[in-house]
């Protein structure tokens, strides 16, 4: 993500319009951790896509969400799912801002939609195993974990969804 970022400020120099290479360079901040600048990338893509381009508005949810700051991440993810109303990852962002909100009924229709589009995407299991711990419920919170681990071995999370996933089975 690094190295691409300053192709990316090179094309919006070039282009001041250009609003997937904003888009882009928030998925870059992103990635290096850096919320503040994602944040400022997604505000000019989504400013200058003058709501024609959807996934701006699912990365300012996913930093909303991250700052649990949930209606706010589930009014950024309704605003793009306006302009793109089947987008995984809107659902996705939907979800995890309902789980916020205490509306686990309602993140759980969303979580489906997106392990339908994108079965090998692993997030909406750990969002699902969130709603399974305010329910206590534990057979389908293993469930959850096996199958983030499934297809996350080795990801960030993956280390602390074990631990989780140990303590339940115990």
């Amino acid at each position: 993500p690094e190295g691409s970022l300053s192709h990316f400020r090179r094309a919006v120099k070039l282009l001041p319009d250009y609003y997937e290479a904003y888009y882009q360079m928030g998925v870059g901040y992103l990635q290096l951790g850096e919320e503040k600048d994602a944040e400022k990338a997604f505000r000019h893509s989504i400013e200058h896509g003058k709501d024609a381009y959807a996934e701006p508005y699912f990365g300012l949810a996913a930093i909303e969400c991250n700052q649990k700051k949930f209606t706010e991440c589930k009014n950024s993810a309704h605003q793009g799912m306006n302009i793109d109303r089947n987008a995984w990852r809107g659902h996705s962002r939907w979800a995890r801002g309902r789980v916020g909100l205490n509306r686990l009924r309602e993140a759980e229709e969303h979580l489906r939609v997106v392990t339908q589009q994108q079965p090998d995407f692993a997030e909406p299991y750990l969002v699902y195993a969130n709603i399974c711990i305010r329910r206590n419920d534990l057979p389908p919170l293993l469930h959850a974990l096996d199958e983030y681990l499934r297809l996350e071995p080795k990801g960030p999370m993956s280390e602390h969804v074990r631990r989780t996933r140990d303590a339940g089975q115990k």
